[in-house]
């Protein structure tokens, strides 16, 4: 019987991060089987206070949830044309579920997983940001798939579950975003135009553009607000770009293994663990 693996890091995910356990690198800690399933994995989505994890596959559309306190695969919700994000709104009984190929999210009840809700996209709904502090979530959407040559970010208030605006930019592929906590800052990777974009989350407009040299295909980004650095990922060949947050310059460039799309499928807290990893090995090649 084929079956589909994964590993788990989660004293990493749950414990505090002090200086000392900030150096200690990524340790593998169990395998997950799941037995029966072949399907590819997109996106992972945690609940802290349910303890479950739940993993996207958008080629045979699931979203698959397991139990964080015993390991163990719970259930398979199969009700998705191409599942790709899930967010986990416990004060509010609800998960969010971005669902690309059927050009909408899908409201789910926390527990019972039974639909109670939709909010109306355009085909291709993928990336996310999400904003606590006004409980606006942020979805790409449109673009190659719509035929358009630009996308979208629609502005969706999860308090109500509607639909506030719509934002255009121009290019006809975005990937990842990363919001600006301590400010009005949304950035973008701009990918069909090898950019990042900068978005005024006020105003609802770009307001900069910075330009990626060190490669092509940027799609994975992480934000380091408190050093002022985006981390960003190019395909085409593989670069890990650090580009200035105050300038919108690259700062350094280092060699990256092949296959960045898995950074976007973490954990914040694992992809910036594994990052710092990842730098400390290179430290000694160049000043930072």
């Amino acid at each position: 019987m084929k079956k589909v693996t994964f590993a788990l890091a989660l004293a990493l995910i749950f414990a505090p991060q002090s200086r000392a356990q900030e150096k200690v690198p990524l340790r593998l800690l169990q395998t997950i089987s799941v037995p029966g399933v072949t399907r590819k994995w997109d996106h992972f989505g945690v609940d802290l206070k349910g303890q479950r994890l739940f993993v996207t596959s958008e080629e045979d559309p699931s979203v698959e949830v397991f139990d964080l306190k015993t390991n163990k695969h719970i259930r398979a919700l199969t009700d998705f044309k191409e599942p790709h994000n899930v967010l986990v709104f416990p004060d509010m009984n609800e998960l969010f579920v971005v669902d690309g190929e059927a050009s909408e999210i899908k409201i789910l009840k926390y527990d019972s997983y039974e639909l109670t809700g939709r909010v109306a996209l355009t085909i291709d709904a993928d990336p996310v940001a999400y904003d606590p502090a006004t409980k606006y979530l942020y979805v790409v959407n449109g673009g190659r798939e719509a035929h358009t040559p630009y996308c979208l970010i629609s502005i969706v208030d999860t308090k109500s579950g509607k639909k506030l605006a719509d934002m255009k930019l121009d290019t006809n592929r975005l990937e990842s975003m990363a919001i600006e906590t301590s400010g009005s800052r949304l950035f973008v990777n701009m990918t069909g135009a090898n950019e990042i974009g900068v978005v005024d989350r006020n105003k609802r407009a770009v307001v900069a553009t910075w330009p990626i040299t060190a490669g092509e295909q940027n799609v994975p980004m992480q934000y380091d607000e408190a050093r002022h650095r985006l981390f960003v990922v190019t395909r085409k060949p593989s670069k890990l770009v650090v580009v200035n947050t105050d300038t919108g310059k690259e700062s350094l460039v280092f060699p990256w293994p092949s296959m960045p799309t898995i950074w976007p499928t973490m954990p914040p807290i694992i992809a910036s663990m594994w990052l710092a990893e990842a730098y400390r090995a290179r430290r000694a090649q160049s000043a930072w």
